[in-house]
């Protein structure tokens, strides 16, 4: 079984949550569902400087301070994988959203009730869900 450590940034401006909503492809996971920036941490990546790197690549975005809120555990047996994801919450301090050509087809900000309307990935359906408690 392979281990896989994923991390997310939630990055919040007024209240609402970047969503970025994944590209639709045969080969991608969760295509056209809504999902937050973030990726698969490098061979001895520090999991910090690999959201900030994910947040970068795929929203054009850099943040002051990440903050490490919600670690989950999940095993995939179908795919023989151990998934790792570390959820970030990190404050917007301005800029302009650009989306990774090939990843993203387009961004929202939406509070999180307001998200759970819109079709999650399962994972962010969870976090979402813990945060309005």
């Amino acid at each position: 079984m392979q281990v896989r450590v994923i991390v997310h940034t939630m990055v919040q401006h007024h209240g609402q949550i970047l969503l970025l909503k994944r590209r639709e492809a045969a080969d991608r996971m969760y295509g056209g569902m809504w999902d937050v920036p973030g990726g698969l941490l490098e061979i001895g990546e520090d999991p910090e400087a690999g959201a900030r790197r994910e947040l970068e690549e795929e929203s054009g975005l850099d943040v002051r301070d990440l903050v490490p809120q919600i670690v989950l555990s999940n095993i995939d047996q179908e795919r023989d994988v151990h998934a790792i994801t570390i959820f970030y919450w990190a404050a917007f301090d301005g800029g302009c959203v650009r989306l990774a050509e090939g990843e993203h087809t387009e961004f929202c900000w939406r509070r999180p009730r307001e998200a759970l309307r819109l079709p999650l990935v399962p994972l962010l359906q969870e976090v979402v869900e813990r945060m309005l408690g």
